[in-house]
């Protein structure tokens, strides 16, 4: 059980950061470079541009939203460990944070996380943002409606490429997660106690023997 718990968080952590790559490869290859225009009077035009590459931006967005949130999902889930009754073990979060190297990945991945976030959240809020707008007709007559969103290529699709990465560190943030947690309970107090007991009582069924064999 314990293994399909990690196993579904690890399969939609790499869905949803998948699905966040794709959009953002998608919305960066269909950022439109011309749009349609209407001529409005006073010697303007209004330009309209396609819809989907910010559609697909929010996509993309909220996809890598949602990895981010499996992401921590799937550090500090408490998988079940007992196989009779699939009880979860009481693994305090500080015992995972004593892994130096947990503790390394854990924070690129958020950093990775937010560059991300900020490079699609911009790109599609700019992409958004001219999706409309009036422009004056040149004195030729011509209205060729150009793109003013030439300075944001490329922010979707290295938005993409971190949102990829991200969910890739995430998964690896899981495995250590799950190292930690077993090297917490093979060294619980009371294991060590009972080894200590034990011990206890093979020294002590030891000096019984010696005294025997003495007084033999």
């Amino acid at each position: 059980m314990a293994a399909s718990a990690w196993s579904k968080l690890a399969l939609l952590l790499c869905y949803f950061g998948l699905k966040a790559f794709v959009f953002g490869i998608v919305a960066e290859n269909k950022k439109p470079q011309f749009g349609t225009g209407t001529v409005t009077g006073d010697g303007y035009v209004m330009c309209d541009f396609s819809r989907l590459s910010v559609v697909m931006g929010i996509l993309s967005v909220i996809s890598l939203l949602i990895t981010i949130l499996i992401g921590h999902r799937a550090v500090f889930y408490p998988y079940p460990t007992n196989k009779t009754n699939q009880q979860p073990a009481s693994v305090p979060r500080r015992a995972l944070l004593r892994s130096t190297i947990l503790i390394v990945f854990f924070i690129v991945a958020e950093l990775v996380s937010v560059s991300a976030l900020v490079m699609l959240v911009g790109a599609t809020k700019t992409q958004a943002a001219n999706l409309r707008y009036q422009l004056r007709i040149q004195p030729d007559g011509t209205m060729s409606c150009p793109s003013n969103t030439d300075k944001m290529d490329g922010h979707f699709g290295g938005g993409a490429l971190l949102a990829l990465d991200a969910a890739l560190i995430w998964f690896v943030c899981q495995l250590l997660a799950l190292e930690a947690r077993a090297n917490y309970l093979d060294r619980l107090p009371g294991d060590d106690e009972d080894y200590d007991d034990n011990n206890k009582k093979h020294d002590g069924d030891n000096v019984a023997s010696e005294d025997h064999s003495q007084l033999a």
